[in-house]
């Protein structure tokens, strides 16, 4: 398993369409700063979502931790990715395995 990806992760909500270019702009300096190459970095969106179901974006970046791996996973805030501490809790104990 080759971890030499930087993956970011952005989800929008129905009540702020503009919140998933503010989270990659973040991010994306943030990854830059860390000296991660532009060509480097994977994205993954899910738009207008309000609950797990239906979260494509979300189900294809799993599928690549669990295959590929990735160096970094970054999100904005920890509720991108989940808003349950208990499912956050369990993707981050299931794909940070060395």
């Amino acid at each position: 398993m080759k971890k030499n990806k930087a993956v970011v992760y952005t989800r929008g909500t129905s009540w702020n369409p503009g919140a998933i270019s503010g989270q990659v702009d973040n991010v994306d300096d943030l990854l830059v700063e860390m000296g991660v190459n532009v060509g480097d970095i994977i994205f993954f969106h899910d738009e207008e979502v309000e609950n797990r179901i239906g979260r494509p974006g979300l189900d294809r970046l799993l599928n690549l931790l669990e295959y590929e791996g990735v160096k970094y996973l970054v999100v904005y805030s920890r509720d991108r990715l989940s808003r349950d501490f208990n499912e956050y809790a369990q993707i981050v104990k299931e794909y940070s395995k060395e």
